[in-house]
């Protein structure tokens, strides 16, 4: 099929629960256009992929909306930026002088490679740009009886790593093990080493927190603590 006239884009992108917002470079399947979700999110995305039966807006999916957050505090001193980052979950925590600042958990929606993008997007369009970071530092990973799980948690690590190199950020990788014991507790198995994050986050810091954000502030914590002294990484 051919290039459609503007009155057919119109009416495809709206019988999909969409708004064209523009179309002035559209001249064939693969020409940008940008429509708009019922929630009023703009999406740049072209006919062939607006097609597609799974085309959905990634907003309202899960993806992070990459924008400027409103209340980041102007630099003062040695920022560290802390992740225990996962595909779906990225629990991140920001440090500076060694005391906490901010803590937040990043939820990616989506398949494999576009939830990597997406961790990707949150290093270079939020992380970076907005905290600059002096330092930046991910959990290492471990194989648990799953060669799925750790084959993506090491694409995973691999784009924290060249993200950061290319940006020519200082990084490290710490294993559990070891920030766990820098902190003095470890527990029996992996449920009970997350329930003491959380019990250590509260104790320490009073803050309720999930899984993943607990021990990316603990993560931060080991790393604000050991890193200046060159006892670690």
């Amino acid at each position: 099929m051919g290039k459609i006239s503007h009155d057919q884009l119109v009416n495809e992108v709206n019988e999909k629960g969409f708004v064209l917002i523009d179309d002035s470079n559209y001249k064939n399947l693969e020409s940008p256009i940008v429509v708009r979700c019922l929630k009023g999110h703009e999406i740049e995305t072209n006919l062939k992929s607006f097609r597609h039966v799974s085309f959905s807006c990634p907003i309202c999916e899960g993806a992070v909306e990459f924008k400027k957050p409103t209340s980041v505090p102007e630099k003062q001193g040695y920022r560290i930026v802390a992740f225990d980052q996962a595909t779906e979950k990225c629990g991140v925590s920001i440090w500076e002088n060694g005391k906490l600042i901010y803590c937040d958990l990043f939820i990616f929606n989506g398949d494999m490679v576009s939830r990597l993008c997406k961790f990707r997007s949150l290093l270079e369009d939020i992380i970076i740009p907005n905290w600059k970071p002096d330092f930046l530092v991910f959990e290492d990973i471990q194989y648990q009886n799953n060669i799925m799980t750790f084959k993506i948690l090491a694409m995973l690590l691999g784009v924290a790593q060249t993200c950061a190199r290319s940006h020519e950020i200082e990084f490290d990788v710490v294993l559990p093990k070891v920030w766990r014991s820098g902190l003095g507790y470890s527990g029996k198995n992996r449920a009970e080493e997350k329930a003491l994050a959380r019990q250590k986050v509260k104790e320490w810091f009073n803050i309720d927190a999930s899984e993943d954000m607990a021990e990316a502030i603990l993560i931060g914590k080991y790393a604000s603590k050991f890193h200046k002294s060159n006892r670690a990484f």
